[in-house]
């Protein structure tokens, strides 16, 4: 493990995993880092200092007349994107999200892309500012921040980015 600093460990923050946390822990790292923990592979990719210098980025989306702050979160260097798909240039990334959410169609979280990404601090987006719906610990653009769902996911996130590097940064799938 790092020596990643992490939100506050009070005993009184240790409540148990929503369901909504264990569901997305339970995916593949593929799906977790793809769909809910997108931001906690991002901050553990900055603080490897393996792709320094790069910066954290939030890509901002719309459903309806909702704004998404943080749809999706990457690191980029310059005008190449990483996340857990992978190193592309950032417009692919980009172009690809974008053609996600139009085959989705209007069953999908969110509609469109709202603007260009937005650079954020790696620290922030693993504060805990408040409860969902479900009663789970989300930072201010929503996603989970609950010490032990940071934890588990954080852990995850450093094996993958090992395995990424010890295959010379190639698709996590292919690295096995």
């Amino acid at each position: 493990m790092n020596s990643a600093k992490f939100p506050s460990m009070d005993p009184s923050d240790h409540q148990q995993l929503s369901k909504w946390e264990n569901d997305c822990l339970e995916q593949t790292d593929a799906d977790l880092f793809g769909h809910g923990a997108c931001h906690v592979l991002a901050v553990a990719l900055k603080r490897s200092g393996k792709w320094a210098p790069c910066e954290i980025v939030r890509l901002p989306a719309v459903r309806d007349d909702l704004i998404i702050e943080a749809y999706h979160v990457y690191v980029r260097k310059g005008d190449e994107a990483l996340d857990i798909k992978g190193m592309r240039k950032e417009m692919e990334l980009l172009i690809e999200l974008d053609q996600l959410l139009k085959l989705r169609g209007d069953k999908d979280f969110v509609s469109k892309i709202n603007g260009p990404p937005q650079p954020v601090d790696g620290d922030a987006l693993l504060e805990k500012d408040h409860r969902n719906k479900a009663g789970a610990w989300v930072n201010a653009w929503d996603q989970f921040s609950g010490d032990r769902f940071i934890s588990e996911a954080m852990k995850r996130a450093d094996s993958v980015i090992e395995r990424w590097y010890a295959a010379g940064l190639q698709d996590p799938e292919d690295v096995g």
